[in-house]
């Protein structure tokens, strides 16, 4: 997840306006909206509706919305130039905190829609210990990286997580979709095999 993010932080620092443009966010036909994993650049800008805002060699963006916020879509592909991953991300600094918090939770209650219910729905502590008990602060915690909020689905072909979290202030709302097959898969082969490659020390080794 970490970077498909970077991939959309960093178009937004370069001066992407979020600004809230016309086409549907609640789905499609697709793995993500009208696109389907190891589609090619240009068949997923075929399936777009909406304007292409930028590209780079592994992403293509666009502008939309997500829970009722301004959000940058990305998705991203592999070496093979097949769709991998994408997603929404939400980082207005302009938007209060608590307004995030409801921002996830109309995010969820949308995708629950067509999801159904979340295999996963928490708020997690970073520290492990509640800190905050007002509600009404929660989101200035979540902000602040006390807090995070997670909800996830997952089916055949698509693992899904909505999360709301943030740093020093700064909140960040993100869905993200991965595929199983392109992502999913061989990421925890590639782990795997690195883990066998370097196998842990015998309690006999020098």
């Amino acid at each position: 997840m970490r970077t498909v993010l970077l991939i959309l932080a960093v178009i937004l620092a370069a001066g992407v306006s979020a600004c809230k443009q016309s086409g549907d966010t609640a789905g499609g036909s697709g793995d993500f909206r009208d696109a389907k994993w190891g589609m090619t650049k240009d068949e997923v800008k075929a399936s777009e509706k909406l304007p292409l805002s930028d590209e780079l060699p592994e992403a293509i963006t666009y502008v939309s919305e997500l829970g009722g916020k301004p959000a940058i879509i990305g998705y991203v592909f592999n070496k093979d130039g097949q769709l991998i991953r994408a997603g929404y991300l939400v980082e207005d600094e302009q938007i209060p905190p608590q307004d995030y918090v409801a921002a996830f939770e109309k995010a969820k209650k949308d995708m629950g829609v067509r999801l159904g219910m979340p295999s996963t729905d928490r708020m997690l502590w970073t520290s492990g210990v509640q800190d905050v008990t007002d509600p009404e602060k929660f989101g200035e915690a979540t902000c602040e990286g006390k807090m995070r909020y997670v909800a996830g689905w997952a089916n055949e072909r698509t693992a899904i997580n909505l999360t709301l979290d943030g740093y020093e202030g700064k909140c960040r709302l993100a869905a993200m979709y991965d595929s199983i097959d392109f992502y999913v898969l061989p990421a925890m082969l590639e782990k795997s095999s690195n883990k066998s490659a370097n196998p842990t020390p015998g309690p006999d080794a020098e």
